[in-house]
């Protein structure tokens, strides 16, 4: 019988995707959206993740990308909530912080 951590090492050992990967994604619909509206929150992220078929970067590294952004000074909280919108799940009614980008996020460094 397998535990859970061995569980979750094998599921990480053949996912097509790596953290890096998953981050890159996120910076780039988090700049894409406050380019758009002028803030971001993760409902509005993750839309615009799946709107162009990158549902494969929802998961735990988008929140550490987040908490990362906020940390640095690049991301402010405005004190503003918005419901998560995620219909398909439970966590759909969820309040999300609503953020304002301090400076350019993406593209990272040394790409155009």
């Amino acid at each position: 019988m397998t535990d859970l951590l061995d569980e979750l090492e094998m599921s990480a050992s053949v996912s097509l995707t790596t953290p890096g990967e998953i981050r890159a994604a996120w910076l780039e619909a988090i700049q894409a959206v406050a380019d758009r509206d002028g803030d971001f929150c993760s409902g509005r992220v993750r839309a615009w993740l799946d709107a162009r078929g990158m549902a494969w970067a929802h998961g735990p590294q988008s929140g550490s990308t987040v908490a990362g952004l906020v940390r640095s000074g690049a991301a402010v909280d405005t004190g503003r909530m918005e419901t998560l919108g995620n219909t398909k799940h439970r966590a759909g009614k969820r309040k999300t912080p609503v953020y304002v980008l301090t400076a350019r996020v993406w593209p990272l460094d040394g790409e155009v």
